[in-house]
């Protein structure tokens, strides 16, 4: 998993969470499924709700 900080001065992302509209913080890789990868924007708080497990 990747995770990268969002610039504040260029901030403008809500965080992606379900039920959350908290700004966005953190941009992260997640796998998909078998697909592959997708970046998404989450809040502190949110972050926790997509660690991969190992």
């Amino acid at each position: 998993m990747n995770q990268r900080t969002i610039a504040p001065e260029v901030n403008n992302h809500i965080c992606e969470a379900v039920d959350c509209f908290s700004q966005a913080t953190v941009q992260m890789e997640v796998k998909v499924g078998q697909q592959g990868r997708i970046t998404i924007s989450l809040c502190e708080k949110c972050v926790s709700k997509f660690v991969e497990d190992n």
